[in-house]
């Protein structure tokens, strides 16, 4: 799976026209379950912006959930992204879980999230 990854990166820097090839019928690249995406992952898309029409880039996801650690997932892209992307919307309404599951979790968080960087990175906390 790496080897995929690493040669679509190599492909992508060394061809531009490939680049802009590929990109040429794209409006909007979305990227769900941002919160997993690993270090070549976030270079790959980072690439694909890099083109004389760029598409429009769409991450969604929650540093919460981050669960892919074992595969190469850095939550620390995340603070690259927001620095990369034009505009954030933090999307705060949940319609999945009850008040009091909610409540467990902004307490829980909001104590991991406090800007020590005890996670060993600064992850702005958006309560439910």
């Amino acid at each position: 799976y790496n080897d995929l990854l690493e040669k679509t990166l190599e492909f992508l820097r060394n061809f531009d026209n490939a680049k802009e090839e590929i990109v040429s019928d794209l409006r909007f690249i979305m990227v769900d379950e941002f919160q997993d995406t690993d270090p070549i992952q976030w270079e790959i898309i980072k690439e694909l912006t890099r083109t004389k029409t760029p598409p429009g880039l769409f991450l969604v996801g929650d540093p919460k959930q981050s669960i892919y650690r074992f595969r190469s997932a850095d939550i620390s892209i995340w603070k690259d992204a927001k620095s990369f992307v034009k505009n954030s919307f933090p999307l705060v309404k949940n319609y999945r879980s009850k008040k009091e599951l909610l409540s467990f979790f902004n307490k829980l968080f909001s104590r991991v999230y406090d800007g020590e960087k005890r996670l060993g990175i600064e992850v702005c906390f958006n309560r439910f």
